[in-house]
């Protein structure tokens, strides 16, 4: 509300009613807002339409984030103080739905890399217990030793993981004592 025309404001009873009629309603101004063509290719995309051949890059200027579901380019979009973001293949953004999904990928990826050490620790592990099961003593002991550093390093990346914030523009209000005005204020 602080930042477009605001067209209905209604109490939460009175919502579901307005739906319906919206929903209903063919009026003139919808019709206009497909005539502004940054408009139409941004509901085109979101209709899952091909985002490259609907000139999403042209939408706004490269970002140099990259989509956490995809990876794809982002675009940065602004309109008036509000900023957005959209990949090559159409995915969209805010700029707190950004973070909140850049810092659940980063816990994703810790939790990846401590995944694939513990089955490399177990490889090592279990390939030293074949060594010295055929006497191969020496052979044994260097993949239990190199086991070991893999363990020292996987606990290494397990306190990163544990101490992940996920971070959302909520979360971050809620840890500091903010003015009512600043928290209003999006970006």
């Amino acid at each position: 509300m602080r930042e477009v025309d605001v067209d209905h404001s209604v109490a939460v009873t009175e919502l579901p009613a307005l739906l319906v009629k919206l929903a209903n309603e063919r009026t003139a101004k919808n019709i206009n807002v497909m005539k502004d063509e940054k408009t139409k290719t941004e509901i085109d995309i979101a209709a899952e339409e091909n985002a490259l051949k609907k000139g999403v890059m042209n939408l706004g200027e490269l970002s140099p984030f990259a989509c956490p579901e995809c990876h794809g380019v982002l675009s940065k979009i602004k309109e008036g103080t509000l900023t957005r973001f959209r990949c090559h293949t159409g995915h969209a953004y805010s700029v707190d739905t950004l973070l909140s999904f850049i810092s659940e990928k980063v816990e994703d990826s810790l939790y990846n890399a401590v995944r694939g050490m513990d089955e490399s620790i177990m490889l090592l592990n279990h390939i030293g217990d074949h060594y010295a099961e055929v006497n191969h003593s020496r052979l044994a002991a260097l993949y239990f030793q190199k086991a070991k550093e893999a363990e020292a390093r996987s606990a290494l990346v397990r306190k990163a993981v544990l101490s992940n914030e996920e971070l959302s523009r909520d979360r971050l209000l809620e840890q500091f004592t903010v003015p009512e005005k600043e928290k209003e204020t999006e970006i």
